[in-house]
C-alpha cells in the first residue's frame, strides 16, 4: 500500500480519492507520513513525504489574519 501511495505522490503530486482522472482534484487526508512512521520507512519515502507536504502547504492551505495556517481537505 505504501509503494502504491508513493507512486501516486510521485506522479500526481498527492494521494487522490481514487485512481480515475476526475478524482485528481480531490485528495485523501494526509495519512502517508503517519503510515510511513508506523512502518519505520520514513527514510525510504523521504522524497514522497516532502512532495506531499508541499502539496498540502501550497495547494491546500489557508492563511488566517492572525498568521496561523490551516490545511484543508
Amino acid at each position: 500500500m505504501l509503494e502504491n501511495f508513493a507512486y501516486l505522490i510521485r506522479t500526481v503530486g498527492h494521494i487522490p480519492n481514487g485512481n480515475r482522472y476526475y478524482y485528481e482534484g480531490r485528495s485523501q487526508p494526509p495519512f502517508f507520513s503517519l503510515m510511513t512512521e508506523l512502518t519505520s520507512k520514513t527514510d525510504k519515502y523521504k522524497d514522497e513525504l516532502e512532495k506531499e507536504y508541499q502539496f498540502w502547504m501550497n495547494k491546500r492551505s489557508i492563511k488566517l489574519d492572525d498568521g496561523s495556517i490551516l490545511n484543508r481537505y
